[in-house]
């Protein structure tokens, strides 16, 4: 289990603190946010990192790999676990990559779409578009 100390975008975090390793989350692709004044904001890229700071910034997450491990920027790839507890005799964990693409927050990235939980993903995505949540009634 790690700590997530920053949240750098809707994709995007380092555990135990700012400067930490880096993690991409696995099978999902958030809208780019301005990191300097040359960059520029994509549609919901603000909402999106948001959310991923609401979902994930001192919390402790359970990381799960797939074949590919890393990145060519040197970042974990990695799908993100938050344990919220037991409910009814039952550990309850909620995926973050598919929760932040069901709200609307990322699309799935294709660029990965032979990864082991791809399905669940793309299962997220349908729905997400289908219900015209976040980016999905946003963007057009």
């Amino acid at each position: 289990e790690e700590f997530v100390g920053c949240v750098l975008d809707g994709d995007t975090f380092e555990i135990g603190s700012c400067g930490g390793e880096s993690v991409r989350l696995l099978g999902i692709q958030a809208p780019e946010i301005a990191h300097n004044a040359s960059e520029t904001e994509e549609c919901y890229g603000n909402e999106s990192a948001a959310a991923a700071q609401s979902l994930l910034l001192g919390k402790t997450v359970r990381l799960e790999f797939d074949d590919e491990c890393s990145d060519m920027y040197g970042r974990t790839l990695a799908y993100a676990w938050l344990d919220v507890g037991v409910i009814d005799d039952i550990t309850d964990d909620r995926f973050l990559n598919r929760d932040l693409i069901l709200g609307g927050y990322a699309r799935v990235y294709e660029d990965f779409d032979d990864i082991n939980l791809a399905p669940l993903l793309y299962t997220a995505e349908y729905a997400a578009e289908e219900a015209g949540v976040g980016l999905w009634g946003a963007c057009g």
